[in-house]
């Protein structure tokens, strides 16, 4: 890949950033509930301890550097969302070098990212999780890249700032197994523990509770008004067959009532045996650049999509792995993306009241992304064919000369 090349694409996302910060929508954004963090950081107060905090520890990064420039309001939201536009940029520079070890075209599908994450507008420029999904992007990068140490120290900051990228571990583990052997996995393994606990146990040793309590919260949440299970259930509210009722809690707008809870217990078990299925396929896989992908895809997809919770900002997570797809995978979650952007946040107050054009948008958005799940899903479990081949490493050969090479067909191209 030459770095000139994608200057153009990276020149032009910057100054349509600019354009994204210019527009001031506070409003729409939770920035100012970031510098209540970061601000109190900066006065001395300690996370899980002198305040609740809802978020993993490495999510602290993005909301206590701008609040280092300033805690006035103006100055936090502009450093702020420029530290997300650099990460928007580094998160497009991973992205690029993914599609370079796979062979694949660089400078059209970056420029796809950058704009599908300019599309989401607010909801880039006013959430924190273009960082998590720079991290998971570039720990993938770097695990094709065949960048051990840094691959795992990647991946487990970015577990420490948003758990969805826990579901890249088995993936590299079996992949790191079949290429390199087992004591090369183990060491990958335990760096990326190590990694995740180094974020964790300093917080766990000066407020256990209020780390522990955290962790129960995120994993006790009720369903979610955007989640897939809730989606159908608003549908079926939609046809007059169901009554459902609206709960806020966890600093986010859920469904209550006997049927959320069962939708939410069945969209648990759901997303368990996908990822478990997905996981498995991989093992037993020879090893291989683009089959890594599709299941790195598959994987994040079924965490997002089969998930209790699914806010419009995980959509800056599925970005970058429809890109490394492309073809109809691009095309689905570009499709996503315009769909949440016509019901958040302009009509977000009447997808709460049930109201028919967002509920339908809704339902659109989940249904296309489930679509794209099941295609993923079972392109990552099918028996590799003549036309898909997998190095297998010899017995007699030594694991470090057997690096897996990218197929010559791309699926969905």
């Amino acid at each position: 890949m030459r770095a000139k090349s994608l200057a153009p694409v990276l020149v032009a996302f910057a100054v349509a950033w600019v354009g994204l910060m210019s527009l001031n929508l506070d409003d729409a954004t939770d920035v100012p509930h970031y510098l209540t963090f970061g601000a109190a950081i900066r006065h001395g107060a300690v996370p899980y301890r002198d305040f609740d905090f809802e978020y993993p520890p490495a999510a602290l990064v993005p909301f206590v550097l701008p609040a280092l420039v300033g805690t006035a309001n103006r100055t936090y939201r502009i450093a702020f969302e420029v530290l997300m536009g650099l990460c928007g940029v580094g998160l497009l520079a991973a992205t690029a070098a993914s599609l370079a070890q796979l062979g694949d075209r660089i400078v059209w599908r970056t420029a796809f990212a950058g704009a599908a994450i300019i599309a989401l507008g607010p909801i880039s420029v006013g959430h924190f999780d273009l960082w998590p999904a720079l991290l998971a992007a570039a720990a993938l990068a770097t695990l094709l890249g065949d960048r051990r140490l840094v691959s795992a120290l990647l991946t487990g900051t970015a577990i420490a700032a948003k758990v969805y990228a826990v579901v890249l571990v088995p993936l590299a583990v079996a992949y790191r197994w079949r290429v390199h052997g087992r004591a090369d996995a183990l060491r990958w393994l335990a760096a990326t523990v190590g990694t995740t606990l180094a974020w964790f146990v300093p917080f766990f040793a000066l407020a256990p509770g209020g780390v522990v309590s955290t962790l129960k919260g995120q994993a006790d949440r009720p369903l979610q008004l955007e989640s897939s299970a809730a989606a159908g259930l608003l549908a079926l509210k939609q046809l007059g067959s169901l009554q459902l009722g609206v709960q806020f809690s966890h600093s986010s707008a859920n469904l209550g009532g006997t049927s959320a809870s069962l939708a939410a217990v069945a969209t648990t078990v759901a997303e368990g045996a996908v990822l478990l299925a997905l996981w498995v396929a991989f093992a037993r896989r020879p090893p291989d650049h683009r089959a890594l992908v599709r299941s790195a895809a598959a994987a994040t997809l079924a965490f997002v999509v089969l998930g209790k919770v699914f806010s419009p900002q995980f959509m800056l997570w599925l970005i970058p792995i429809a890109v490394l797809m492309g073809g109809w995978a691009s095309a689905a979650v570009g499709g996503a993306v315009i769909l949440t952007r016509l019901y958040f946040p302009g009509r977000w107050q009447a997808l709460i009241a049930f109201e028919a054009v967002p509920t339908w948008l809704l339902v659109a958005r989940d249904t296309v992304l489930l679509a794209l799940l099941a295609l993923l899903v079972r392109e990552a479990i099918r028996r590799p064919t003549a036309t898909s081949p997998s190095p297998q490493r010899s017995s007699r050969e030594e694991p470090r000369s057997h690096r897996p090479q990218p197929s010559a067909h791309a699926p969905g191209g």
